[in-house]
């Protein structure tokens, strides 16, 4: 069994969200919405993308300034199910940690809205999973985990320059088939 130190009323984030509702908190906004849907219900939040979408779909809110850690958990093996960090001010994103089917994990660095990006060297990852997402000085490092205890780092990169400044962070699917991505929550670690 997996203890959910958040139930015990432990210190929390305003910025966590444990999808417990039947609805998107209002801190949360849209990126690209267009046909996707975010839908939240029994503990989760579903982010589901039509077929031929081929662009990035998701849900974000304000990021914080200096280092910081996001975490999620990915019940889903959906092609494209990562967190992210956006600026507005140029409509690019940077720093995913990309999932795909046949249980692997494709480290990846956006270079734009557009989706294209560099993929890493993939590893092995069964969902449910875990993804971490960190702002470290001036680098954006990646993390995985199949247990939520034990991380392995499997990327680490230097911010680009149309990312020194952050303004949104989140979770978000692509591709170009119809498909969904299940998030249990999203969790400001450090």
């Amino acid at each position: 069994m997996i203890i959910n130190p958040f139930q015990f009323g432990l210190p929390s984030d305003p910025m966590n969200d444990e999808f417990s509702g039947s609805s998107l908190d209002a801190k949360w906004s849209r990126l690209n919405q267009g046909a996707s849907t975010a839908v939240v219900g029994s503990g989760t939040l579903t982010i589901a993308i039509a077929s031929g979408t081929q662009n990035i779909r998701g849900v974000l809110q304000p990021a914080p300034s200096g280092n910081c850690v996001f975490e999620t958990k990915l019940n889903s093996n959906a092609s494209g199910a990562c967190i992210l960090f956006y600026n507005s001010g140029s409509g690019k994103l940077q720093g995913s940690t990309h999932t795909f089917p046949g249980n692997l994990v494709y480290p990846q660095r956006w270079p734009d809205v557009t989706g294209n990006g560099t993929n890493g060297t993939p590893v092995a990852l069964t969902c449910p999973g875990y993804l971490r997402l960190s702002i470290v000085g001036t680098n954006i490092v990646q993390h995985i985990s199949s247990d939520g205890t034990n991380w392995t780092q499997i990327y680490s990169y230097p911010l680009a320059s149309h990312m020194i400044t952050i303004t949104h962070v989140g979770l978000c699917i692509s591709g170009s088939n119809a498909q969904s991505a299940v998030f249990d929550y999203f969790r400001r670690i450090s």
